[in-house]
């Protein structure tokens, strides 16, 4: 700040002395530097260095996989953040675009791009949550009841006043960038599957009726929380929460783990076929879901009873019958359609089958087509090692890698590839025993009370396991292996290192985006959201920019325009 307000002084002084202008008040037409001209020409010149970095080090790894992904941001435009994997010394996840898009669908699309692992199954959620009416109808009634009570101080009192939590749990809205909040709401809400005693639908009740009945608000108050509650006692709402927390009881242990740094893929791909089968296991036991809603609601309503206010509250306990609608027969029709009269038959057809096979056929078909190259690609994994010595390798192993790796190299045949892998595989108990420094990677840290706008990337230090593929490649490199003794090995490494298999950054790139969207100003044009998404996120590459460059660059920047100008 002393620096800025020295330069202003030095500019002005030397500006009246040049004009002879003593008596001139304010600025007017002295030089400060620090007109939108100036300040949009230096933020250019940042941007387009950040990216001539990101780019440098993508030249020189030699190949990036692409993680996109869109979400509608405060002025319901959809945008794209492009974040490209790539393999150095590390191993580097960067936003090099944000993108305003009209569609994100279509065969090119698909053709070109290959999804996170663990993001896959974040689609595969999403699918299933957005197959039918009642199951979108849940999560915004969840979500909305959140926004409701949190967006008043006096309903956050009363929030505080009724909840018995030990914990002192609130309720949070479903963020948009992550699908997991819909498990986190769900569970505060309802509690786990078929257990309901640390759930906090009581407290949330308690409190909706008591917005209700306060006299000091508006009156369009009283009908929203009336409405919220209503919602929360139907029957339907109850028999649908209890099937996506046994959905979610199969997913969630999978996710977690698909999210975890010494991920092994092929236990990875065998986890997502015992899910799988798990999930076929329960698609029609629709009475265990039922009997769970029984459950939750037979508590609720003792729950509701025992307390010490009167209320006339009841959690419906079964679904609403419906009266048959008669369609007018034609001339000439013969048949007429058997439609089911039963509500509950109806639910059990129609939601409870419905988004059970959403869910198995979504993960057969983001999940089960790349089979065998998971399977070869764990041979690379270091833990397999001791198999490799001890048993044959398979003549199709490393056959899929071998298809993607040849375009990079020639020589990369399944029986090079083989050759080397044995070798390696031999030397590797002699390898590790060097030591090995730590290395550094990137992780999102949450802010707190996980609010996403408070999240950011920070470099943790992560000590050598020496049992991982990272560690592997690390070691390689560090004895110059990778150009004489393995060179199709260390492009398989690379290889493996660069798809998005572990983590993805779109999800912290989504909470930037809302953060400088919220707090400058939701019309900030897209190329200037551009740049600040990219200082935001990579602030190691700006921290590191040099300044003298910065504004050798703008110093060009104007000398060309006032060229341009003249002429």
């Amino acid at each position: 700040m002393m620096c800025l307000k020295e330069h202003l002084s030095n500019v002005i002084e030397k500006s009246k002395k040049l004009h002879v202008s003593p008596g001139s008040r304010g600025r007017g037409s002295l030089i400060s530097l620090l007109s939108k001209t100036t300040v949009n020409s230096v933020i250019d010149t940042i941007w387009n260095l950040i990216q001539q970095s990101i780019s440098t080090e993508i030249r020189k790894a030699g190949m990036f996989s692409v993680q996109p992904d869109t979400t509608q941001d405060i002025t319901a435009q959809d945008q794209c953040s492009v974040i490209l994997r790539y393999v150095t010394d590390v191993v580097n996840e960067r936003l090099v675009a944000v993108v305003r898009c009209s569609a994100s669908t279509g065969q090119s699309f698909v053709d070109l791009l290959k999804e996170c692992y663990s993001h896959v199954l974040n689609l595969v959620l999403s699918d299933t949550t957005q197959i039918v009416i009642e199951s979108g109808s849940l999560f915004d009634l969840l979500s909305d009841t959140a926004v409701f009570i949190r967006e008043s101080y006096q309903r956050v009192n009363i929030w505080e006043k009724e909840s018995h939590d030990k914990r002192h749990r609130r309720i949070a809205p479903i963020g948009e960038t992550r699908w997991w909040a819909k498990h986190d709401a769900l569970n505060k809400i309802f509690g786990s599957f078929g257990k309901p005693q640390d759930s906090l639908y009581i407290d949330v009740l308690s409190t909706l009726t008591a917005i209700q009945e306060l006299k000091t608000v508006k009156g369009n108050v009283h009908t929203e929380a009336r409405g919220y509650k209503e919602g929360l006692l139907r029957y339907e709402t109850i028999l649908t929460a209890q099937l996506f927390l046994r959905i979610f009881e199969h997913t969630s242990p999978l996710s977690k783990y698909l999210q975890t740094e010494g991920m092994d893929i092929l236990s990875a791909h065998r986890m997502v076929m015992s899910t799988q089968d798990a999930l076929k296991k329960m698609a029609r036991d629709f009475q265990a879901v039922k009997a769970a809603a029984d459950d939750f609601v037979k508590w609720a309503n003792e729950k509701l009873e025992q307390q010490d206010e009167e209320t006339d509250m009841e959690v419906e306990a079964a679904l609403p019958q419906k009266r048959r609608k008669k369609k007018k027969a034609m001339p000439g029709e013969m048949s007429q359609d058997d439609t089911i009269i039963d509500a509950e038959r109806a639910y059990e057809v129609k939601v409870h089958n419905q988004i059970a096979d959403t869910a198995i056929e979504a993960i057969h078909q983001r999940f089960l087509t790349h089979g065998t190259l998971y399977a070869d690609l764990s041979f690379l994994d270091p833990k397999n090692f001791s198999l490799i010595r001890n048993h044959a390798l398979p003549k199709s192993a490393l056959e899929d890698p071998s298809k993607c790796l040849v375009k990079f190299d020639d020589r990369a045949t399944v029986d090079n590839l083989q050759y080397e892998l044995k070798s390696l595989a031999g030397q590797w108990d002699k390898l590790k025993e060097s030591p090995l420094d730590e290395y550094v990677t990137r992780t999102v840290e949450d802010g707190p009370d996980g609010k996403e706008e408070d999240m950011e990337i920070i470099n943790k230090s992560c000590a050598s396991c020496k049992d991982c593929p990272l560690c592997c490649y690390q070691i390689l490199q560090r004895f110059n292996m990778l150009t004489d003794a393995y060179p199709l090995l260390g492009l398989a490494y690379k290889f493996l290192l660069t798809l998005s298999i572990t983590q993805v950054a779109c999800e912290q790139s989504f909470s930037t985006l809302k953060y400088i969207k919220s707090r400058l100003r939701s019309s900030l044009s897209a190329s200037k959201l551009e740049a600040f998404m990219l200082m935001v996120t990579e602030k190691d590459i700006l921290v590191a920019l040099d300044t003298d460059t910065v504004i050798d660059r703008v110093a060009e920047k104007a000398t060309e325009e006032t060229a341009a100008i003249v002429r």
